[in-house]
């Protein structure tokens, strides 16, 4: 593998902070990350700006009908691979993990290590601290949690990179709080399991 660059790392890194880097220039990024002097304060600068301007604008509600059309994009295990016409959460296989009981988890997809769940739970409920050494993404479909971070809405998409963690979260509001959530290779370790 070639290491790009400065010039070329200093290119990628908004991509990096925005986490919509990946393939190939992921890992060289990556592996250049620690070792790169700089890069690392490029990237949290990108990510600054990024916050910065994601509070200056106003939350929008979630578009009619966009939880429906999610929903039956996804697929279920068992169905040989076609939509599902609707989710009933009701119906679906929950499980409390030990580490959690407050919250309820429902398996969709594993493969290569990437785990695709949902999560639910209920105003007040907390997941322990964690990591996520293959990075997240979640998109929330109902009510809300808060992090370390900021507290996140139904309607919200977020990328977090390799390495990142999430904590003291907390499910916040009156609704019962369900995301969807992709977790890459490595889990969701619990911090003090280091």
């Amino acid at each position: 593998m070639n290491r790009p660059d400065l010039n070329a790392l200093l290119g990628m890194a908004p991509a990096y902070a925005v986490g919509t880097l990946d393939g190939a220039d992921l890992v060289s990024f990556e592996v250049a990350l620690p070792d790169t002097p700089g890069l690392q304060e490029e990237v949290d600068r990108y990510r600054a700006l990024l916050g910065a301007f994601a509070e200056s604008h106003p939350r929008r509600s979630l578009p009619p009908g966009l939880k429906g059309r999610l929903m039956r994009r996804i697929r279920l295990p068992g169905l040989d691979g076609h939509p599902v016409a609707g989710v009933d959460l009701e119906a679906l296989e929950w499980h409390r993990p030990s580490h959690a009981p407050e919250v309820e988890i429902h398996l969709l997809r594993e493969e290569g290590g990437t785990q695709t769940v949902l999560l639910r739970a209920e105003p007040g409920a907390a997941y322990p601290d964690h990591r996520h050494p293959g990075g997240e993404s979640f998109f929330v479909l109902e009510g809300s949690f808060r992090d370390h971070r900021g507290e996140y809405h139904a309607g919200d998409f977020h990328r977090f990179p390799p390495g990142s963690e999430h904590r003291s979260l907390r499910i916040t509001g009156e609704a019962t709080c369900v995301t969807l959530i992709v977790t890459g290779p490595g889990g969701t370790p619990l911090l003090e399991d280091r």
